[in-house]
């Protein structure tokens, strides 16, 4: 197995908060729009590269100085606000590493990584050995690793919402920091590995037809893979859902628990692992889906929307079946739903482009966020409070509540964490 040089194992390193500085001031003065939001994947790193290497790599490529007509420039090194490196979460763990960064001007060469793009971009990096071809992409589907310490004592696993994005979905619209790499891993102390799960579920689109029971079938596999890593097999789970990533993990459970016949499968292990669930939004019984029909109105996409509004019978039965296997199991579940309306989505003829400019609704009510039959949901998992303490910073609002009662409440966009009584009857 290929070793990382300095520490024997590939980690992850957060440029910004473990000691490599870079002047947040741009040499300019000003930045072009949105850039240091704009957060990239690095894929097909080999296991030796280091972080500083890679990151002096990084820094070396040319920047288009904007408002100078004079081309590409090399920048110097402080073009990289956030930089973080772990090992791949698939089978060739102890070939590759995967990388995520947010450059504070983006190079001249990765132009084309720009959303709605959705292909990679190859580019070559390092002056000598090890040379390598890396792949540059914005999309973030499927697993991402976000933070691997050397010895982790826990996996934490997010799976994004409907028509959400893998990266951008945790951080707020506002800054650059992202919940998941940049919070989670300083307040656990650098003890979990955190992956975050991205899939297509772009509704207006005449092309791509989205199932969840192909979704769940994805990132089973996807975490088979990301488990069968030497000392990852028993390592405890705690599954973060947003929305309809919250129904793809109910799903993805269900189908583990139906083809997990030997207690030695990796089914088996995913789901014995599994000690606790935090739904944020999670659609236990139905979606408002009423300003979604007219965007997927004779689209591919209609029955996912059917699936999910409504009185969905879909929603209702999974729900029976996921409640079925986790109320015999000492799994700790957090239902959060939200406190603040979501813009709804209308077309804007002028830009030509399906925009969330439309009246404030409540996507997903307070009783389908938190019906669980059968399930008394916690909040006490262990290292859940720091989780939900520093979710405040993506700038969104969510109670969770217990056997009915208000327990805690995350005023998120107002930097607060309030936890309420753990003794209810």
């Amino acid at each position: 197995m290929a070793k990382h040089p300095s520490s024997g194992e590939a980690t992850t390193l957060l440029l910004s908060e473990r000691g490599v500085q870079y002047d947040t001031h741009d040499s300019t003065g000003s930045l072009p729009p949105n850039d240091e939001k704009l957060a990239l994947r690095i894929s097909n790193i080999p296991a030796s590269v280091t972080p500083e290497q890679l990151a002096k790599w990084l820094n070396n490529l040319k920047v288009k100085d904007h408002g100078d007509s004079r081309g590409p420039k090399r920048q110097r090194m402080d073009n990289i606000h956030t930089l973080s490196l772990a090992p791949s979460p698939s089978s060739d763990y102890d070939r590759y590493q995967v990388a995520t960064v947010n450059f504070r001007k983006l190079p001249s060469g990765l132009e084309m990584c720009r959303p709605p793009t959705t292909t990679g971009v190859p580019i070559e990096l390092g002056k000598e050995e090890p040379r390598f071809s890396a792949l540059f992409d914005s999309h973030f589907e499927g697993l991402t690793p976000l933070n691997n310490p050397k010895n982790p004592t826990l996996d934490i696993i997010a799976v994004t919402g409907l028509a959400g994005h893998a990266f951008g979905s945790w951080r707020s619209p506002d800054d650059p920091e992202m919940w998941l790499r940049d919070f989670i891993p300083k307040d656990l102390e650098y003890s979990a590995r955190i992956l975050t799960y991205g899939y297509n579920s772009t509704l207006a689109t005449e092309s791509a037809k989205v199932r969840i029971g192909d979704l769940a079938t994805s990132f089973l596999e996807s975490l088979k893979d990301a488990r069968s890593q030497k000392g990852s097999t028993q390592r405890p789970i705690i599954f973060i859902g947003h929305s309809l990533g919250g129904v793809v993990i109910k799903k993805a459970l269900r189908k583990a628990d139906c083809s997990s016949v030997d207690p030695k499968d990796v089914h088996a292990d995913i789901l014995h692992s599994c000690h606790g669930i935090l739904f944020f939004g999670v659609p236990n019984l139905t979606l408002e889906v009423t300003n979604l029909r007219e965007m997927v109105k004779g689209k591919p996409n209609n029955h996912l929307i059917e699936d999910l509004g409504g009185t969905s019978q879909f929603l209702v039965t999974l729900g029976e079946e996921f409640c079925r296997y986790f109320k015999q199991r000492p799994t700790k579940i957090i239902c959060f739903h939200e406190l603040k309306d979501t813009s709804t989505v209308q077309f804007n003829w002028a830009k030509n482009k399906w925009e969330r400019s439309g009246a404030p609704l409540r996507m997903v009510t307070a009783e389908s966020a938190i019906h669980l039959p059968n399930i008394d949901t916690q909040n006490d998992i262990g290292h859940t409070p720091l989780l939900v303490a520093t979710f405040q910073r993506v700038g969104y609002g969510f109670s969770v509540r217990e056997r009915g009662e208000c327990q805690c409440e995350a005023r998120l966009s107002s930097y607060k964490y309030t936890h309420g009584c753990n003794n209810l009857s």
